[in-house]
């Protein structure tokens, strides 16, 4: 999706979705395209409509890349409705990314609970998230103007969640900037 790199501590910042697919790849017969081939996948479920694995099914991992061991990995994004089950953070699919600043925090987003999460870039820690209309479809963005800093998030959900979580995400076209406080 949107990795992201602390080149100081050379440390790598990256989402990703543990969920078994069947994936298939079909010859097309037309002589109109350059491609003789597409591919197609569905998402393995149980019967309640979600990933047919033991969760964590998103996960945010830190990796050194000296050593190539991980720092941390702490779950995803979450289904709200297990979390009131009493259910731990369970992480979800996920198509946004991730930036890191100097600041030791994280900006993810990109998961079906629509989420712009902000973590602690040395634990994992989860340090504040908000809920938007629709997923991040991209890693933020962090720029700054007079010496304000802001975060943009572009949230227009997702095909692919779309596709395989129908009930979970839909499209939407929203820019959301936060100012961050010094």
């Amino acid at each position: 999706m949107g990795a992201s790199v602390d080149h100081e501590s050379s440390t790598m910042f990256v989402n990703s979705s543990n969920i078994p697919s069947f994936i298939w790849i079909d010859q097309i017969d037309t002589k109109n395209t350059y491609y003789r081939y597409s591919s197609r996948f569905s998402i393995i479920k149980d019967q309640y409509g979600y990933p047919g694995t033991k969760p964590p099914w998103g996960n945010l991992t830190s990796i050194d890349l000296n050593t190539g061991k991980i720092n941390w990995q702490v779950p995803f994004g979450e289904y709200e409705e297990l979390t009131k089950k009493g259910i731990s953070k369970t992480g979800t699919i996920n198509y946004g990314g991730v930036v890191a600043t100097s600041g030791n925090i994280i900006f993810a987003t990109g998961t079906l609970d629509n989420k712009l999460t902000v973590f602690n870039s040395m634990t994992g820690e989860e340090v504040w998230s908000y809920k938007m209309k629709y997923a991040g479809s991209s890693p933020p963005t962090v720029y700054s103007v007079d010496n304000e800093q802001y975060v943009l998030v572009v949230a227009t959900g997702s095909y692919t969640p779309k596709s395989q979580f129908p009930k979970h995400t839909e499209f939407g076209d929203k820019i959301y900037v936060f100012k961050l406080k010094k």
